[in-house]
């Protein structure tokens, strides 16, 4: 027997607040629900009514309707938020995704599509117990909102511990310099650095990183900083500029260190482009996304960044009050290995290494 049209709309009105679509929005009344759901107000009005009948939601002094704890859990369910640049993807969200499954948490995917997206400052405002944010570029009001909530803030990838913000991180950048030494224990002298990132906290230590290396006696190296925009192409950059860089005269470095995979992968394009053969005319590297790097032509060598899995569990127990360490703030993993690729090998020579050898540094 087919369902009353009423009904319909309470389960799919119930789906919604299980999936956390109201954690930092408005419950829609009667007349929303209608306009959204396409049905008449009667309809509408009736399945809110199941659902204040059922204990789901119910009506404040006001008239607007809020949602109620259930009453047959001993805990409630973790509410986590995960704010992310539309661009955002791989192994970080999905390890934020199967995290929550494992504990039995509420998972809330907010996208923002550009640095002053009101939706940011709306889900920092939101109903969640625990938010993890990737923001692309330093912002100081968007720091003071997240020192706000800095009880339940946890940022990706940009390290403010020093302010008492949690943080799950990559290895630390110190490994760059575990990287250029294993260059140069190939012979490398001359190492650029190559950058098309926007600038953040990040990619200033990781360029800070290349400059101790390079300020060391007897290495050599130009550091080539294009960075872009928010929200553009790094990897168009990079291959525009990596075409100048490789017709120009003054360039003569045997390897260069790239910030990110994106730009590896422009540069990688420019050096099929003009010929240059990289693993044997030149040396590439770059930082984190191994499995990304391991699919490139030639593989990439970087500095591993293991999954994520063991950090996001160890912060979502934390949350849980399960956690041995409650007081911990940064979260990155303990081992520091390269990735070894086909693309890196002594000035000259072709690499014969494994695309896929794990060496600890």
């Amino acid at each position: 027997m087919r369902q009353a049209k009423y009904i319909q709309i309470a389960e799919a009105f119930q789906r919604r607040i299980d999936n956390g679509d109201y954690t930092f929005s408005t419950i829609p009344g009667a007349q929303r629900l209608a306009d959204e759901m396409g049905v008449s107000y009667l309809t509408a009005r009736q399945a809110v009514q199941k659902l204040i009948d059922d204990g789901v939601v119910r009506r404040q002094s006001g008239g607007r309707l809020e949602i109620c704890a259930p009453q047959n859990l001993i805990h409630e369910k973790l509410k986590i938020a995960l704010i992310t640049p539309g661009v955002f993807d791989g192994v970080w969200p999905m390890a934020i995704r199967m995290a929550a499954q494992r504990y039995g948490c509420m998972l809330r995917t907010v996208s923002y599509s550009h640095d002053d997206d009101p939706v940011i400052f709306e889900a920092l405002n939101g109903d969640f117990d625990l938010i993890f944010i990737m923001s692309v570029r330093d912002d100081a009001m968007l720091l003071n909102k997240l020192l706000q909530h800095k009880d339940k803030v946890v940022t990706l990838f940009h390290d403010f511990t020093s302010l008492g913000l949690r943080c799950v991180d990559g290895p630390s950048p110190v490994a760059i310099g575990k990287l250029l030494n294993y260059l140069k224990s190939l012979g490398h002298h001359k190492i650029d650095m190559l950058n098309t990132q926007p600038m953040n906290r990040t990619i200033t230590e990781r360029i800070k990183e290349w400059q101790k290396f390079r300020d060391k006696p007897g290495n050599y190296g130009r550091l080539h900083n294009f960075p872009v925009e928010s929200f553009k192409n790094p990897v168009l950059k990079a291959y525009s500029v990596a075409l100048e860089l490789l017709d120009s005269r003054d360039f003569d470095a045997t390897a260069l260190f790239c910030s990110s995979v994106d730009t590896a992968t422009g540069l990688l394009r420019a050096c099929y482009e003009n010929g240059v053969k990289v693993g044997k005319d030149l040396s590439v590297c770059s930082f984190g996304e191994p499995d990304r790097a391991g699919m490139l032509i030639p593989s990439l060598t970087v500095v591993n960044r293991p999954p994520p899995d063991p950090e996001i569990d160890a912060i979502i127990e934390q949350f849980m009050h399960i956690s041995d360490d409650p007081d911990r703030l940064l979260f990155r993993p303990e081992s520091e290995e390269l990735l070894l690729g086909e693309s890196t090998a002594p000035p000259g020579q072709v690499s014969k290494q494994l695309k896929h050898e794990l060496v600890s540094v």
